[in-house]
């Protein structure tokens, strides 16, 4: 009897020594386990995060954020809802946001993913209600507005003061929801990016506050998001890493042409281009010593040497997506009415890489400083167009 109550003793010693020991592995393990973000941000890796904003459960508007934590940059590439694209479940061309769900975002997602040519491991979405709830959280959001803004439509009053304003929740729905009239696609496309610039270096700001107990997973909740507690309070460190003065801003340029009665946006080139401007994108932001870190905004004249109409215009498009500036279009000079046979580029401001990276995108191989004093002085370079050239590359 006495041995069994021995036994008895050791089975439950044992028995409470495991407990301690599986106890402790698996504190240890929830202490030093990583996350998907922090494991991309620690294999050095560009992180791409889709946030879109959804009215009435569809998009408003939807950004990709890129960013690199090494050299602290950032880049958003603005995707419009009426982008058109094959929508292979449907068997036909469409525009993409047709695929969003909030029910299962898997589908648009790829698709954005698709069309950028790269996987898209987060993403992060709220409606205007959570989104004007977020803002007060966070004490609004600081933004620009030129001119004053003082309309009703559909009956709906907005109301915006102008200057540089702090808006509170509702006064940044207005922002992000009125449409003057003719106002451009651009101009719609610079708000979002005021919007997202300010909203991303707020939720930086109040990293600490919103990563507290009482508010993390309120605030993580409040939005429809696959990244857990860590990954979002790891992604609010991140941001707050990033110098969002270096914010890059960029948007998708095609053509718009009626679908079945839908006007469609339709990236140049088969979506080629716009796969480019992200490998552009993700050069940038790896890139330490970079010409866009010092403001350096290109601007380029286009002179047209071949009898091909349009050329020039068309290839200010191209230029224009990778954020040069376009000076002028013309034709260029020939001899004896010949079309010129070569592409090449002319440094006019002697900054030789800056002709260097315009050949290096065209893969034009003939690029030289060509100083001219009697030259427009907005001109950096000229890109003089031969039979050569393809509408996108150098043959």
């Amino acid at each position: 009897m006495k041995r069994e109550k021995e036994n008895d003793r050791s089975l439950i010693l044992l028995i409470a020594m495991m407990l301690v020991i599986i106890i402790t592995a698996l504190f240890l393990y929830f202490q030093v386990r990583t996350d998907k973000m922090s494991e991309m941000v620690k294999s050095e890796a560009v992180v791409p995060v889709m946030i879109t904003v959804t009215d009435a459960g569809k998009p408003l508007l939807t950004e990709l954020f890129l960013f690199y934590r090494e050299t602290g940059k950032g880049a958003v590439l603005d995707i419009p809802g009426n982008t058109g694209s094959i929508i292979s479940n449907l068997n036909k061309v469409d525009r993409i946001d047709i695929l969003f769900d909030e029910n299962d975002i898997d589908p648009f997602r790829k698709k954005v993913g698709a069309l950028t040519g790269i996987d898209i491991p987060f993403y992060y979405i709220i409606s205007l209600q959570d989104l004007e709830k977020m803002v007060d959280l966070i004490d609004g959001l600081n933004l620009f507005i030129a001119n004053p803004v003082d309309m009703k439509k559909d009956g709906l009053t907005f109301l915006l003061p102008p200057g540089s304003v702090t808006l509170d929740g509702s006064k940044v729905i207005s922002y992000l929801l009125y449409n003057l009239d003719g106002e451009s696609d651009s101009e719609k496309i610079d708000r979002h990016h005021k919007f997202i610039k300010s909203f991303l270096e707020k939720l930086a700001e109040k990293r600490s506050y919103l990563s507290t107990d009482q508010l993390s997973d309120f605030t993580r909740e409040m939005a429809l998001t696959n990244m857990d507690r860590k990954s979002f309070e790891n992604f609010l460190l991140y941001l707050s890493d990033l110098d969002m003065d270096r914010l890059q801003y960029n948007k998708v340029l095609g053509v718009k042409r009626f679908v079945d009665n839908k006007e469609l946006l339709f990236p140049h080139y088969d979506e080629r281009l716009l796969k480019e401007l992200v490998n552009q994108i993700e050069d940038y932001l790896v890139n330490i010593q970079s010409l866009s870190d010092q403001g350096v905004a290109f601007s380029v004249e286009i002179l047209n040497g071949t009898d091909i109409s349009g050329l020039a215009s068309r290839t200010s498009q191209i230029l224009k997506s990778f954020g040069y500036k376009i000076a002028g279009l013309g034709n260029a000079t020939r001899v004896d009415g010949q079309e010129v046979e070569s592409t090449v580029i002319l440094d006019r401001k002697g900054n030789p890489d800056a002709a260097k990276g315009l050949a290096g995108l065209l893969k034009c191989e003939r690029w030289h400083s060509e100083a001219d004093a009697s030259l427009d002085d907005t001109i950096d370079i000229t890109l003089i167009l031969g039979k050569d050239f393809d509408g996108r590359y150098v043959k």
